[in-house]
């Protein structure tokens, strides 16, 4: 998608609430994301910058170059340490992630702080210090205050920590675990009751029926899946 082209209607959705704050009665139509972090609010800023296609698209760029460095530093640490350079350029091949940077929403920005948490994770569960649990849940809490749509994502963190706790592959206790997380879901709390609020709304928001179990398994590929895990001869 190219920088400078006309915002598409979620994008002027987030510029709206950037401009005018989260306050206003119509940006509680529903929740923009952290653009109030990433977008310019102080006067002298907005009339250097007025908002325009570019300037307001260029925080998804810098974070999605953030996620690709976290995502070169997870693969280096979970599959080999010649593998960073191949996972960016694979996922410089994939359209959605180009799509993604230079999207004026939150996903890139996102993304970027999920990827923070996962590396934040494996270290903790590699050498059990506190302060990695800490950035942990503080991260992955950040992660659904970015944007709600990333909860399925953080199911990651849970099983990926359940396993190794159970294989005994990690200096951290269950009890440990168990605290880490519990500190992650008190600091989501405030989200929650936002959400919550919001759902009295949902109505408004959907746009097309509910896809059935069935549609959401064949989403997964699975197919692709075990053929990439145990190929044929």
């Amino acid at each position: 998608m190219p920088l400078p082209s006309s915002f598409w209607l979620d994008e002027m959705a987030t510029v709206f609430v950037a401009q005018h704050g989260s306050s206003h009665h119509r940006s509680r139509r529903g929740p923009a994301g952290l653009a109030l972090l990433v977008l310019p609010r102080h006067p002298y800023e907005r009339r250097r910058l007025r908002y325009s296609e570019v300037t307001t698209r260029l925080p998804s760029i810098f974070a999605m170059a953030a996620f690709l460095v976290l995502l070169a530093a997870l693969a280096r640490r979970l599959i080999h340490p010649q593998a960073a350079w191949f996972a960016v350029f694979a996922c410089l091949a994939l359209p959605g992630l180009n799509y993604q940077a230079a999207n004026a929403r939150p996903y890139a920005l996102g993304m970027c702080v999920f990827a923070a948490a996962l590396l934040f994770l494996v270290k903790w569960l590699d050498f059990g210090k506190w302060r990695d649990g800490l950035l942990f849940a503080a991260s992955a809490a950040l992660v659904l205050y970015i944007h709600l749509l990333f909860w399925p994502s953080c199911l990651v963190f849970v099983l990926y920590a359940a396993a190794r706790v159970a294989r005994g592959e990690t200096p951290v206790n269950p009890k440990r675990a168990v605290l880490v997380f519990a500190l992650c879901a008190a600091a989501l709390l405030p989200v929650m009751a936002q959400t919550l609020s919001l759902l009295r709304e949902a109505h408004a928001h959907v746009f097309a029926p509910l896809r059935r179990s069935g549609s959401f398994l064949r989403s997964l590929e699975l197919t692709l899946v075990l053929d990439a895990r145990w190929p044929h001869g």
